[in-house]
C-alpha cells in the first residue's frame, strides 16, 4: 500500500510539473509540445522474461546418514536462488525432511513477489504492485532467501521408523493439505521436486521383517510375519510396489492443470551399499520417478550439494529456452497508429526486425485483459494482467528472442501554439 501511495504521489508531481512547464513556455511565444514514446522493452523466457515462473520444493533425507550434504545445500541454496532469479525465474521454494511429517512454515520467493515491498521487482514494465495479485505469498510465511530456516538441521534427525521412508507420502502430503493457505504452489508455474538423501522411497511398500531386517514383500517366496505398510502392521500384502509408485506419480501430476508441469529431480546413490561414509540403499524409486516425469537424476555420493544445484540449474535453463511467449504487456493503452514491436532474434540488438500489425505472422492489441498467459508452450504458463498486445505465427519469442515496444498513449497529441 506504501508503493502505492508513493506512485499516485510522483504521478500528482510529474502532472504539476509538465502543467508548469506548458504556462512558462506558453507564455514566451509560440511553442509545441511534443508527446514522448513510450517505451516497454521485454524479453523471451530464454533469458530475462515475464519471468517463467517454477515452484521448488527440496525433500531432505532426516536420517542423519549425509548431514554435511544437507549442511551444504543449506549453506549453497540462497545463493542458487538469487542465481535462478537472476537466470529470469520467479521461483517459490520451501523443504521438508523426508520421514517426519512437519508443517510448511516458511517460503521463499523471488522479488516479483509483492512481499518483498520497495525491493519488488515488476514482471513487465509498468506492472501493478499489488499485495492481492495471484500468486503472493501469504504474509505470515514469506521469508527472504537469507532468513529461511526449514533446512535439515541436526536437531530434525531421527531413525524412528525403523529404516521405512515414506518419502513420497510426505511429498504428497507437503504438496495438498501441508502447503494449504500459504500461496506456495500455483496454477501457472512449473513444479519441481528435488529429493536429496541416499535411501529409497518405501511409501505404500508392503514390508516385512525377515532375520532382523525389513524386506520388501514382493521379494519374499513366504511372507514372514511382522509386514507393515508405511509403518502400520498388516495382514495382507496391500499395492504391489509398481502400483504404489503409479499412485504417487499420478498424485503428483494432478497438482498442476498439465502433467507435464510436474518434474522430479533425485539426488540419491545408485548402489546399494557404502555413500558418504553411511549404508545406503539404491533410490530406484526416486530414480524410476525423475524418468517417469521428464526430469533428473544425480549420484550423492560422489557429486557435490554445489554440482547438484548447478545440474538443475542448467536443466531449468534448458527448459527455459523450449519457452514460447505469445503475449506482451503493456502499461497503459496506446494509439495504436504509434505501436512499434521490435523483436531481437536470439536477443541480438544487431538481428533486430520489425513486426508488422498482422494476424498472421505479426502483432495484434487485445486491449486490457486479466489472467492471460503469457507463455503458451509446452505449457499455459505465467498468467498476466495487462494491456496486451498478441503475437501470432512467426512472430512470437522463442527461447532467447526478446522485443521491445515503443508507443504513444492513446488521446495524447502533439501541440503547437
Amino acid at each position: 500500500m506504501k508503493k502505492r501511495s508513493q506512485n499516485k504521489t510522483k504521478r500528482l508531481l510529474t502532472t504539476a510539473l509538465l502543467g508548469a512547464t506548458a504556462l512558462l513556455l506558453a507564455g514566451c511565444g509560440k511553442t509545441a509540445f511534443v508527446v514522448a514514446s513510450n517505451e516497454a522493452y521485454q524479453q523471451a523466457p530464454g533469458v530475462f522474461t515475464i519471468p517463467p515462473k517454477v515452484d521448488i520444493l527440496l525433500a531432505q533425507d532426516d536420517s542423519g546418514s549425509i548431514m554435511e550434504v544437507h549442511q551444504a545445500m543449506a549453506r549453497q541454496m540462497p545463493e542458487f536462488l538469487t542465481q535462478l532469479q537472476a537466470k529470469g525465474w520467479d521461483y517459490h521454494f520451501t523443504s521438508i525432511p523426508l520421514t517426519a511429517q512437519r508443517a510448511v512454515s516458511q517460503i521463499i520467493a523471488s522479488q516479483h513477489d509483492a512481499n518483498w515491498g520497495s525491493a519488488w521487482l515488476p514482471t513487465y514494465p509498468g506492472a501493478v504492485y499489488s499485495m492481492d495479485t495471484y500468486g503472493t505469498i501469504v504474509p505470515q510465511f514469506f521469508a527472504k532467501p537469507a532468513d529461511y530456516t526449514g533446512f535439515i538441521s541436526y536437531a530434525d534427525t531421527s531413525n524412528s521408523l525403523g529404516g521405512l521412508e515414506p518419502g513420497f507420502a510426505r511429498i504428497t502430503s507437503a504438496l495438498t493439505s501441508g502447503v494449504t493457505g500459504t500461496g506456495f504452489l500455483r496454477d501457472d508455474a512449473l513444479l519441481v521436486v528435488l529429493v536429496v538423501g541416499n535411501g529409497n522411497d518405501t511409501s505404500g511398500v508392503t514390508k516385512c521383517l525377515q532375520n532382523g531386517y525389513m524386506v520388501d514383500y514382493e521379494s519374499l517366496a513366504v511372507a514372514p510375519s511382522g509386514c507393515r505398510i508405511d509403518g502400520v502392521p498388516v495382514s495382507n500384502p496391500g499395492p504391489t510396489r509398481a502400483s504404489s509408485l503409479a499412485s504417487y506419480k499420478a498424485q503428483l501430476q494432478v497438482l498442476k492443470p498439465v502433467a507435464s508441469q510436474t518434474k522430479f529431480y533425485a539426488a540419491v546413490s545408485p548402489v546399494n551399499g557404502t555413500c558418504l561414509g553411511s549404508g545406503a540403499y539404491r533410490g530406484d524409486r526416486y530414480l524410476t520417478m525423475a524418468t517417469q516425469t521428464g526430469g533428473e537424476s544425480y549420484n550423492i555420493c560422489s557429486q557435490s550439494a554445489s554440482g547438484v544445484l548447478t545440474s538443475l540449474s542448467q536443466s531449468l535453463s534448458a527448459q527455459k529456452l523450449l519457452l514460447r511467449t505469445r503475449y506482451l504487456f503493456i502499461d497503459r493503452d496506446p494509439d495504436l497508429s504509434t505501436v512499434v514491436v521490435t523483436k531481437y532474434v536470439g536477443g541480438d540488438p544487431a538481428r533486430a526486425v520489425t513486426i508488422p500489425q498482422d494476424a498472421a505472422n505479426g502483432w495484434t492489441f487485445l486491449g486490457y485483459r486479466e489472467n492471460l498467459h503469457a507463455i503458451e508452450y509446452p505449457v499455459p504458463m505465467n498468467l498476466t494482467t495487462g494491456y496486451a498486445i498478441e503475437l501470432h505465427g512467426s512472430a512470437k519469442l522463442v527461447g532467447n528472442d526478446t522485443a521491445s515496444v515503443t508507443f504513444k498513449h492513446k488521446g495524447w497529441q502533439n501541440t503547437a501554439q
